[in-house]
Formats: structure tokens, sequence, C-alpha cells
């Protein structure tokens, strides 16, 4: 079985698989070095972007200014990250909820790369305003539509049903009536919008407060030889960018005109 899934693992990386650092490469093509395997979050950490998004710009960033070559490979599915993370012990995983448990946090090190801020989102020609207190029994009996892998035992706990997949899907559920709310980033949801669904976007609203930030971080495997190391050079390498500007600067490149401070909460290291 574990054969199986194995070949089901590198069917996909080989489909999917997006190599960045100061060279770019596949990794299929040629050894993977430092590679961490890191988890789809749209417009932010994907395969479908030239240089995977801006977390993905800010890893590489920070490796390269330890001088550390690094590769980073974007898997759809949280369960192959778990695969490469627990059977094949890989340096590292990169993502955000990754639904981590207490024995495994035993052996690893968490190093948060960017924090964005994420909010609850209705669609008007169906409800024309919305509750939403910051507590999640204001959604009771709705049904909220959420990334695929996201942790359900708080909506579970609150009586509200819920719907996994990926955002394009969402949106169009949204705007259809299959759910009741949307939770995203507010950058992701702002880039989704404006990209496919430019005539629905101002029927689409954000509720405030927002939810718990969303906090894209990479974690070190201390059981791979190189996990612990690598960690603190890649945590001296994000102080270095914060430092001298650059961290903003990738950010302000991927954002263009939009401001920082509505989409981002700031960084202090």
């Amino acid at each position: 079985m574990k054969t199986f899934f194995y070949g089901i693992v590198l069917f996909c990386v080989a489909t999917m698989a997006q190599a960045t650092g100061p060279r770019v490469t596949s990794a299929l093509l040629t050894p993977a070095v430092n590679e961490i395997f890191a988890l789809d979050f749209p417009a932010v950490l994907s395969s479908e972007l030239a240089d995977g998004g801006i977390a993905a710009a800010l890893i590489t960033a920070a490796f390269k200014a330890e001088q550390v070559e690094s590769t980073l490979t974007v898997l759809p599915l949280k369960t192959m990250l778990a695969y490469y993370l627990n059977e094949e012990n890989a340096l590292g995983i990169a993502g955000y909820d990754l639904d981590l448990s207490a024995a495994e946090l035993k052996n690893l090190i968490i190093v948060p790369v960017v924090s964005l801020k994420e909010s609850y989102f209705y669609y008007r020609p169906k409800y024309e305003t919305l509750t939403w207190t910051g507590n999640l029994a204001d959604f009771k009996n709705f049904t909220i539509g959420v990334n695929k892998g996201e942790s359900l035992t708080a909506y579970q706990k609150a009586g509200i049903k819920i719907e996994q997949d990926r955002l394009d899907a969402r949106i169009k559920a949204l705007i259809a009536g299959k759910i009741d709310v949307l939770r995203e980033s507010d950058l992701t949801m702002k880039m989704a919008l404006a990209k496919n669904f430019s005539d629905q976007q101002s029927a689409i609203v954000r509720l405030e407060p927002s939810t718990e930030d969303a906090i894209i971080s990479v974690v070190f495997n201390k059981k791979n030889p190189k996990g612990a190391a690598l960690a603190k050079q890649f945590q001296s390498g994000l102080t270095k960018l914060i430092a001298s500007g650059q961290y903003n600067d990738i950010i302000k490149a991927h954002i263009g005109d939009l401001a920082m401070e509505s989409y981002f909460v700031p960084v202090h290291r």
C-alpha cells in the first residue's frame, strides 16, 4: 500500500513540481538541493505562478541571504506533505494550516514567514447583510467554504457545515448560493476576483472583523540531519531580509500599488 501511494505522489509531483531558488530548475531533472515541500496556497504559494508567489519568493530570498541553495516543490495535497515529512524524513515543509499533531511537533522547528489577514466573504444577492461578531456561533447552520485540508474541528463544534475546495470552485459555489460564506485571505480573494470574477466582485462583501491571520511558515524536521542547522540559517536569513528592507520590497513587487497594511500583518524579528 505504501509503495502504491508513493507512486501516486511521484506522478503528482511530476505534473506539478516547481523549483525555485538561486537556480530555477525541476527537482525531477536534477537532484534537489535542500528541498522544501510546500502546500499550495492560491496566489501566494502556488505552482501556477512563475516564481511561486510572495511566500515562495520570501523563502527563496531568506535561504539565499545565507548563501544556501534551496529547492521549493509545491504540492496540491496536505497528505503528500505528511508523507514526505513522516515517511521520507524530508528537510521541511511549508504552508498554512498544516494541522500538525502534538507528536509531530516534538520533532519540528516552525519558522513563520509571512502573515496575511484573512476574512469571511458573502454574496449580497443572497444576503443583504450578515452578522459577524468574531464568534463562529454567528454562522451556526450555515455552510462555509474553506480550503482543502483545513482543520474543521472549530466549525464542527459550532454546528457549521463545511465545503472544501479550491478557491475558484468556492467562489462559484458562493455566487450560486451553494455555500453561505467563504473564508480566504483578503489578498488571495482580491486577486482571484479581479482575475476570474470581475463582473461579480462588487457583490461579494468582506465581513469585519478579520478572522485569525493566515500564517505561512516553513517547518524544519529535526529528524533530518540538516534540519536544525538549516532552521537557524533560515531564521537568520529572514532577519537579514527584514532589517535590510528586502522583505517589504519583495512583497511590494508582487502586490504593486496595494497597501501592505491592508493585507499583511507586520513581521517583527
